[in-house]
């Protein structure tokens, strides 16, 4: 069996491999792809407030990596272009940066308040299980008829309709609206495709 590539992330001040845990993660493989070589801390409070305990769970058993043998940056607020000019280096804890900053000194914010606890509790009052937290069929029909008008819009376009034109970025917003953001958050559907692929609704014309 072929060895898994490492899948690095900084979660609560120590790197865990989430290799193993990729397939298998409700949100998707591609959220944690995505994060991969940052520090994830804050997210992943935040993303996981309605269930703590079950991915709580599931980070303990995920296998820690010794901070040597992962590649970091020199110092922070490098770019992208800079971290590959040292040799891919990983965003490390300073995924945030935009500017070099003194970093060890700089109190983060706390992950346990009085305001989290009173939104944990006001989730488990609105929603009663996971599923209850996705895409109504209503909210569904809808998406499908932005996605018809969007259509037409872009139909109308490419055949030099002047108020399909005009009306295009509008209705194209009424279909991002309804499916980009809870998509890459991975609250649209319960399937990690289905989210994967909504978010693309809003190309082109949302993104350059």
């Amino acid at each position: 069996m072929a060895r898994l590539k490492p899948l690095p992330l900084r979660i609560d001040g120590r790197w865990i491999d989430a290799a193993a845990h990729a397939d298998v993660h409700p949100g998707g493989r591609w959220l944690l792809e995505y994060a991969r070589g940052r520090d994830v801390t804050a997210i992943f409070h935040a993303i996981h407030m309605f269930r703590e305990e079950r991915a709580a769970a599931a980070l303990a058993k995920l296998p820690e990596m010794p901070e040597s043998q992962l590649k970091l940056p020199s110092k922070a607020g490098l770019a992208r272009s800079q971290l590959a000019q040292e040799g891919d280096a990983l965003q490390g804890p300073f995924v945030f940066s935009l500017a070099e900053e003194d970093h060890e000194n700089t109190p983060s914010q706390p992950i346990r308040s009085k305001l989290r606890s009173e939104l944990q509790a006001m989730l488990r009052r609105r929603f009663a299980n996971r599923e209850a937290m996705k895409a109504t069929p209503q909210h569904w029909v809808q998406t499908g008829v932005a996605a018809v008008a969007t259509l037409a819009c872009w139909f109308g376009w490419l055949q030099g309709s002047v108020l399909l034109t005009l009306l295009l970025p509008f209705v194209h917003w009424v279909l991002a609206a309804h499916t980009c953001h809870e998509a890459t958050h991975g609250a649209l559907s319960s399937s990690a495709r289905v989210n994967f692929w909504m978010q693309f609704t809003a190309h082109p014309i949302m993104f350059k």
